[in-house]
């Protein structure tokens, strides 16, 4: 599996549409290659925001239209390779959304999950946590692996340590990532017997917007996503995302007990 190759199947690959052998073929790919990494997660960003603003959006009549021939002829056909298909009705979502008013509140209103800064961090975050790639560096010294991110990325990295006499968390490693084009540490710990994933990333725009949780020591953002509850939040100008499929109040006490250091 080349660069060319995957980017003929990433559609594929991105619907589940494709057989174990291909899937197993892209992901180890992916596993080696950092530009189609970084492909990958925009393209799935990408798709995850425009499902996220589906529902405040309505086709106009002529695109319905169109929408409901195609798949007219395509019931009509014996075969029709999904990939075309899946790429012809992603172009309809799109023109949609271009030609069609976006019906959401203004920025500063409504759920911030739905906010197009903040939605695509969550969905990756989601996403790298429940791909299970190999570690690049295994742990339990943080030291090391801080030291070694400070070699792979422009920002400084302050990886959480999460000690406090109730709490066991035990560092596994990490790996270079990425979240919407950007380098991201990617950090895996095991709390309380479940995985827990630590992205941390700079956002260069804007800080994240996050709403100011009530009894917290700052700003957070929780969502659950796909199952999972991910925790956003900022530290002196550095964003995390916090993943895993322990509870919210669990997460927050990580959180509001770790302790950051500079490497």
């Amino acid at each position: 599996m080349n660069c060319s190759q995957l980017l003929q199947f990433a559609q594929a690959y991105l619907d589940g549409e494709l057989d174990t052998v291909d899937k197993a073929e892209i992901e180890a790919h992916l596993a080696s290659c950092q530009t189609c990494q970084r492909t990958i997660n925009s393209a799935e960003g990408f798709r995850l925001y425009l499902k996220n603003q589906a529902p405040s959006v309505s086709a106009p009549p002529f695109l319905r239209r169109q929408v409901t021939t195609m798949l007219s002829h395509h019931s009509a056909q014996s075969r029709i390779r999904p990939i075309w298909m899946a790429s012809a009705l992603a172009a309809a979502v799109v023109l949609a959304l271009v030609v069609t008013p976006r019906l959401r509140p203004p920025l500063g209103q409504g759920p911030f999950d739905s906010d197009p800064a903040t939605a695509p961090f969550i969905d990756a975050s989601v996403n790298w946590h429940r791909r299970n790639l190999p570690v690049e560096v295994t742990g339990p010294d943080l030291s090391v692996l801080g030291e070694w991110f400070s070699q792979q990325v422009d920002f400084p990295v302050r990886l959480p340590s999460f000690q406090h006499r109730t709490i066991r968390a035990n560092l596994l490693g990490g790996r270079l990532s990425h979240l919407q084009d950007q380098d991201a540490a990617h950090v895996v710990y095991e709390v309380d017997g479940a995985k827990l994933s630590v992205m941390v990333y700079r956002t260069p725009e804007r800080r994240l917007r996050l709403p100011i949780v009530p009894r917290s020591s700052g700003r957070m953002l929780f969502v659950n996503r796909s199952g999972y509850n991910v925790l956003l939040f900022d530290n002196d100008g550095i964003s995390y995302s916090v993943t895993s499929a322990l509870p919210q109040s669990r997460l927050r006490e990580l959180v509001q007990h770790a302790a950051f250091r500079n490497y």
